[in-house]
């Protein structure tokens, strides 16, 4: 399976499993940039989010 089938068979299956008919371009670029390695944020490790998520 090609990369794009594959992103194409993640968003079907992740859309379906959170009951959305389909996602909104706002999730769709969010998925690319994690695909693209275009992250960004204040944290710079998952300790921190999570410590910023308790409190």
């Amino acid at each position: 399976m090609d990369k794009e089938s594959q992103k194409e068979r993640f968003l079907k299956e992740s859309s379906s499993a959170f009951g959305m008919d389909k996602m909104n371009q706002e999730t769709i670029q969010a998925l690319e940039d994690i695909e693209n390695g275009n992250l960004y944020g204040e944290f710079s490790s998952v300790e921190e989010l999570t410590e910023d998520l308790i409190n």
